[in-house]
């Protein structure tokens, strides 16, 4: 039975957690599974480090910590500092709201911990949940009451990802692929059809607003602009599956070149180019 690590972006307090933490134990020996989440919330925080300050862990229990850092420090630290062994897989999620889309993919914090983990030689997957403005406006608030009431929509969710985990958790499924992005739609059932995706390219308008005295605070107004239409002949885009309602699962692999060699040549005319004297 595989070692599992699990961490979010979201804290421990995130009404994800616990269940999927409960769902990934019932699918994978409970003693195989180590919890180590940052202590509040760590959105939008990619895959930053605490570099220049201590990071403080409070151990909760033998399989659980509680970090005073980034979803990244989470991961370094569960792999290399805190349990007798090392994870065979980081499991990330699942996040609330969704990491669709190259520039949610990029910012992610849930999806950070996924990269880090991968770098530490780790396979990894990120789950996110599609839920819709109310929920996402009461997690915003900590509005316990509201959140309560989809527990079942939660349950769902951490079910069938549990049993996505189940299936990928295996080095088959990891060849040629450095880590998975698992984005799930609010109405999933385990009859909610699974599709292979790329991560479509879209970007951001304007993230801050000053509100006075040159403060500036981070409000995202609008989801990122639509994103390309582009395909790349054999997968459909990881947004336009997730709002068709079905789970977009997309195999990540960082070879990082141009997508196009013939862009090879343009550079190299570029920087052939004599500098100009204004």
């Amino acid at each position: 039975m595989p070692q599992l690590l699990l961490t979010n972006d979201d804290g421990l307090d995130s009404p994800l957690f616990v269940p999927f933490a409960e769902q990934l134990s019932a699918a994978f020996d409970g003693n195989a599974l180590k919890l180590v989440a940052p202590a509040s919330e760590q959105s939008w925080i990619g895959q930053a480090m605490s570099r220049h300050q201590p990071v403080f862990v409070e151990r909760i229990d033998e399989h659980t910590c509680k970090v005073r850092g980034t979803p990244a420090d989470c991961v370094d630290l569960g792999i290399h500092s805190l349990f007798d062994s090392t994870p065979d897989f980081l499991i990330s999620g699942i996040n609330i709201g969704t990491n669709a889309g190259l520039a949610f993919y990029l910012n992610s914090g849930t999806i950070g911990a996924a990269r880090q983990a991968f770098l530490a030689g780790v396979p990894a997957i990120g789950f996110s949940l599609n839920v819709p403005l109310d929920v996402f406006s009461a997690w915003g608030k900590h509005d316990t009451e509201i959140l309560d009431s989809y527990r079942p929509q939660f349950q769902a969710a951490c079910a069938r990802a549990a049993l996505l985990c189940h299936q990928l958790c295996d080095s088959k499924a990891f060849e040629g692929v450095d880590l998975f992005s698992v984005n799930l739609p609010w109405e999933i059932t385990e009859d909610t059809k699974t599709v292979l995706t790329r991560i479509e390219r879209n970007s951001y308008g304007q993230l801050f607003y000053e509100d006075g005295n040159g403060r500036f605070i981070h409000d995202l107004k609008e989801l990122p602009q639509p994103p390309d239409t582009e395909s790349d002949g054999s997968l459909p885009g990881d947004w336009e599956t997730l709002f068709k309602g079905d789970i977009s699962i997309s195999p990540i692999s960082y070879d990082l070149t141009p997508r196009n060699v013939e862009s090879h040549a343009g550079i190299q005319e570029a920087l052939l180019k004599a500098p100009t004297v204004s």
